[in-house]
């Protein structure tokens, strides 16, 4: 009599850990992508509670600057709608940032051939203490009187230009509309041919 025919063993299922890698590298540059859009989507209010969209950095060319609480070193408030009839060069920098440091000089050449009608040089810092700056301009012997350096303290002029990189200069024109940016050092050449290009 002959043995009852056996099953037939199944063959294992059981899943590569390489496939398993394979599969999820892909599925985490996904989910990061998703994270970087969210995190670049414009919110739709300032910190400060106010309706100020934060336009983000491509979205803010051509749009008019809106109203933001900034101060001087001093802690005076400062009105940039004070300065509508001038050109702006509005830049973002710190001292931590070597080419913003490089750059302040050329700024500084600039902005004092301006004179009091031309073109007005805004150097903003939203993370640093008016002190801070101070001591760092001391130690490094920088004289830049003709440059208004303003303090962004919530970050909604950080925010709504969309900063990414330091330094980055937006030209806003004397209507108050943002014209162009520059992502990187100025010189005083550059400056002038961003101006003179706005003129044209």
């Amino acid at each position: 009599m002959s043995d009852p025919e056996l099953p037939s063993a199944k063959p294992s299922r059981r899943f590569s850990p390489v496939l398993l890698v394979l599969l999820i590298i892909p599925m985490l540059g996904v989910l990061g992508a998703v994270a970087m859009l969210l995190a670049n989507t414009p919110s739709s209010n300032t910190s400060t509670g106010d309706s100020t969209p934060l336009v983000g950095r491509v979205g803010s060319l051509d749009q008019p600057l809106p109203e933001f609480e900034l101060v001087d070193l001093d802690g005076q408030p400062v009105d940039l709608a004070a300065y509508a009839g001038r050109p702006m060069f509005v830049n973002f920098w710190g001292t931590w940032c070597p080419p913003c440091v490089r750059e302040l000089p050329e700024m500084q050449a600039f902005a004092a051939a301006q004179g009091p009608d031309g073109a007005v040089v805004i150097a903003s810092n939203n993370t640093e203490s008016p002190e801070a700056i101070r001591t760092f301009f001391d130690e490094n012997d920088l004289d830049l009187p003709d440059i208004l350096f303003v303090q962004d303290n919530d970050s909604a002029l950080y925010r709504w230009f969309g900063i990414y990189q330091m330094p980055t200069t937006y030209l806003v024109d004397s209507e108050q509309i943002v014209r162009s940016v520059k992502y990187g050092p100025f010189d005083e050449a550059g400056m002038t041919a961003y101006l003179n290009e706005l003129a044209n």
